[in-house]
């Protein structure tokens, strides 16, 4: 299930993996992918907390982390991530990405 696979995207920083279907209803969303942890990066610089809820990226729904993956692979410059905080406001943050 899509809830186990764990991705490591080091030059973001980050790891991830798919919402669960508990965090679907807490969080009243259709999908996602969640950070499990923050290193070093964009990412931590623009203060996203692990537990952070990515549900779309520059207006792009995000349901897999292989998706999400290959997404973030290919930014270069700012990106928009949109999804719910650990607490479950809503999260709406630009964030730069160097290279």
């Amino acid at each position: 299930s899509n809830t186990e696979k764990k991705a490591f995207n080091a030059s973001k920083g980050l790891v991830f993996e798919g919402v669960s279907n508990e965090d679907k209803k807490k969080y009243d969303i259709k999908g996602g992918v969640k950070i499990t942890e923050v290193n070093k990066g964009p990412f931590k610089n623009a203060g996203v907390e692990q537990g952070t809820i990515i549900t779309s990226l520059d207006k792009q729904p995000v349901f897999s982390v292989g998706q999400l993956k290959k997404l973030l692979d290919a930014k270069k410059g700012g990106i928009l991530i949109e999804g719910k905080k650990p607490n479950g406001d809503d999260l709406v943050l630009g964030i730069k990405i160097e290279g």
